[in-house]
């Protein structure tokens, strides 16, 4: 909760410098801004799933729901990174609410060759969104199946130690790299061929426009972000009910067949361009036309 000191602080601020519209990032500063006095616009720009947030026993913001739904709904809006999520939050909140998808982190000239056996995945090393106790599993079946590939895992996280224990118990360290945080991430997507997202819970998935950009297939479990920017056999597989078999034969499908990993990177690549930052910037600014009429 917000201090009425803080509020006034804010207020000061923004009449200050009277702006005409005033974004809020998370649930939390939509709250705040729902409690400031000013007469800029005022948008909450929501970042992960109306689930993740509330619906997850004893994490982010559990049990405050009906808080944050009176608040909230006193904004002028609210900016969501799906079409799914845009459906529930305009079922929980009474206000405005609009899907605008996140912009792609960079844009490359340069592609994948996708000619090597090299698979990544590139996130927070946390086991209960993440999926990662999946992966363990899906590199199990690859690497019971005798087909020749390393993953790069790229990323670091409060469970890196359990990580590091699941790989060495089922004796995988000769299949995985654990690069660990780094600022050159954009490298690994080069010399990879197939991205791997085995996220139970995805808002968005910003790594996977990312690897898309970078021309590469992408195999999913059917999660609310990536199954609205993955074209389902065409850029990549959608995997259905956390399937781990489906996923790791889908992962095989596209190793051993080198032309549909090219036209899956290719149409990965084209997808991507959908996510460009001048598109998106469109699209920020015909709400922001909207709402101030």
């Amino acid at each position: 909760m917000h201090s009425r000191v803080e509020v006034q602080r804010f207020e000061e601020f923004f009449n200050k410098n009277k702006f005409d519209i005033i974004i809020g990032l998370a649930p939390e500063i939509g709250m705040l801004l729902s409690f400031v006095n000013s007469p800029g616009k005022k948008i909450g720009w929501i970042h992960n799933t109306y689930e993740r947030y509330f619906e997850i026993e004893r994490d982010y913001l559990w049990n405050l729901a009906p808080i944050y739904k009176k608040t909230l709904s006193n904004l002028d809006g609210l900016v969501v990174l799906t079409d799914k999520a845009k459906k529930r939050y305009s079922e929980e909140f009474n206000t405005n609410v609009n899907r605008i998808y996140n912009p792609l982190s960079f844009e490359l000239n340069a592609i994948s060759d996708l000619n090597n056996s090299n698979l990544i995945f590139v996130g927070r090393i946390a086991y209960v969104t993440k999926g990662l106790d999946k992966l363990i599993d899906i590199l199990i079946y690859l690497k019971n199946s005798e087909t020749k590939f390393h993953l790069y895992i790229v990323g670091d996280g409060p469970d890196m130690s359990r990580l590091k224990s699941d790989i060495k118990v089922n004796s995988l360290d000769d299949y995985v790299t654990l690069v660990g945080s780094t600022n050159d991430v954009i490298t690994y997507y080069l010399k990879s061929s197939v991205f791997l997202l085995p996220s139970t819970m995805e808002g968005f998935g910003l790594v996977v426009t990312e690897a898309m950009e970078a021309g590469l297939p992408v195999v999913s479990f059917e999660t609310e972000g990536p199954s609205e920017i993955i074209e389902n056999n065409k850029s990549g597989f959608i995997i259905q009910n956390f399937d781990t078999k489906v996923f790791a034969e889908k992962v095989l499908e596209i190793l051993k067949n080198n032309e549909l990993k090219r036209q899956m990177g290719n149409n990965a690549k084209k997808r991507a361009t959908d996510f460009s930052a001048n598109s998106i910037a469109h699209q920020w600014i015909n709400l922001f036309k909207d709402i101030l009429k």
